[in-house]
């Protein structure tokens, strides 16, 4: 996964662990209790969870039943034990998707147990590679060497427009895919401009600016994709294709359009965090949910519990955000990751939720401008709503106080704040 370019001086952020975790041991931790079996209190509000990495290996009934989606690394103890399992309890996981990073591989790839990447890389022609203005390969500076201890590997830039890299990448993959009987496949770190990626314009001989960069990295998905249909077609039994493009309000809207059409949807690393950037960040990535919902994509939102965000109450804020965007539509998933290093934490986020009892949402989002005037779109609107048969979601897209009144009851939401409110409505 990616950092938040603009983040100065935090590892944490940097490394974004949840996706770096393929460093760390491979353990579970296990989750107590029944929490939302099938019919599950959270699908009541009309949303559903995911989950990266965690769940239960000693109580894979439980994983089943916390999570309506799941993405995990294509290991033997996974497709063997856990995948079977969680497609089979109280009504089976909606998706599971194989983790595969798309064109960023480790110096020692061979040496990875955990398959992270589609390996083999020790013995690749070096025009599979992306170089510098002097021929040498293009070290990826979203990661720290010493990230990885005593192993020191650094990451090499693939080139996602090499056709023999593509080949490659997308045979390997889809074996797996077929090994382990995944619903897709998640493809980490398909960032859509080289600034993203910490690189400056004219860095790569190849790619002189994000426009030709653009065209490479979506030449790369509409081959998977294509690849993809041909072999498991279009309705039951298809696998999907999640990029991980992280930093939709980065991206003109236009850009956006032409990569959910070249996939199956995508994930947003950055639920609401960015929203520190400035009203742009927030307002484009709530207008993107609305995109891909129109578009009929799938959308997996993450948001990792960052106290250098500035974002108020950021576990209801996220909720609330993706309640009023994706509430009611079966392709969108949501997690909250109450410690960044670990996991297996988003159960607490859940439990918040569940107990917010805003029973089914209505079909519609509410606009809203400065005087509390509702709208007829989202244009000039700086808070959105949907109503609940048993409250509210609501959130404020402006760095400046917000107040509206609900029923006759005023309502004060800080800059960028979410929430839930339960309520006759």
């Amino acid at each position: 996964m990616k950092s938040l370019r603009r983040f100065k001086n935090s590892r944490a952020v940097i490394c974004l662990t949840l996706f770096c975790a393929a460093a760390q041991p491979w353990t579970y931790a296990s989750v107590e209790g029944p929490l939302n079996a099938k019919g599950r209190s959270l699908n009541t509000s009309g949303g559903q969870t995911f989950t990266s990495f965690g769940g239960s290996m000693t109580d894979i009934s439980e994983t089943a039943r916390l999570y309506d989606a799941g993405i995990w690394h294509h290991r033997p103890e996974i497709i063997q034990t856990l995948l079977p399992r969680v497609r089979e309890i109280g009504g089976g996981m909606r998706l599971v998707l194989m983790y595969r990073d798309q064109f960023i591989v480790l110096e020692d790839e061979e040496s990875r147990e955990n398959n992270e990447s589609v390996g083999g890389f020790n013995t690749a022609p070096e025009s599979w590679f992306l170089h510098d203005g002097k021929g040498k390969r293009v070290p990826v500076p979203d990661y720290h060497e010493d990230y990885y201890g005593e192993k020191g590997q650094r990451r090499w830039f693939m080139d996602p427009g090499n056709a023999d890299f593509r080949s490659y990448w997308i045979d390997k993959t889809l074996k797996h895919v077929d090994e382990g009987n995944w619903d897709g496949v998640f493809v980490d770190d398909v960032l859509l401009t080289l600034t993203a990626h910490r690189l400056e314009p004219g860095q790569i001989a190849t790619y002189k600016d994000d426009a030709s960069f653009q065209q490479a990295v979506l030449g790369f998905l509409r081959e998977i994709t294509r690849r993809t249909r041909e072999i498991y077609g279009r309705g039951e039994g298809r696998k999907i294709i999640i990029p991980n493009i992280s930093l939709s309000y980065d991206y003109d809207p236009a850009v956006l359009r032409d990569f959910l059409n070249a996939a199956d949807g995508y994930m947003e690393e950055h639920h609401v965090t960015a929203w520190a950037w400035g009203e742009h960040a927030a307002r484009r990535q709530m207008e993107a949910l609305r995109q891909a919902r129109h578009l009929g994509k799938h959308v997996f939102l993450l948001t990792y519990a960052d106290p250098s965000s500035g974002v108020p109450n950021l576990l209801e804020t996220s909720l609330s955000a993706y309640l009023v965007a994706l509430a009611g539509y079966p392709n969108a998933y949501w997690s909250f990751r109450s410690d960044e290093y670990a996991p297996f934490n988003e159960r607490p986020a859940f439990e918040f939720w569940a107990g917010r009892g805003l029973g089914q949402p209505r079909p519609e989002i509410e606009f809203y401008n400065a005087e509390g005037v509702r709208l007829d779109s989202s244009q000039e609107s700086v808070i959105w709503l949907r109503r609940f048969d048993n409250g509210i979601a609501v959130v404020n897209l402006t760095a400046a106080r917000q107040s509206l009144t609900i029923n006759g009851e005023s309502l004060q939401l800080k800059p960028f704040q979410g929430k839930l409110k339960a309520a006759s409505v």
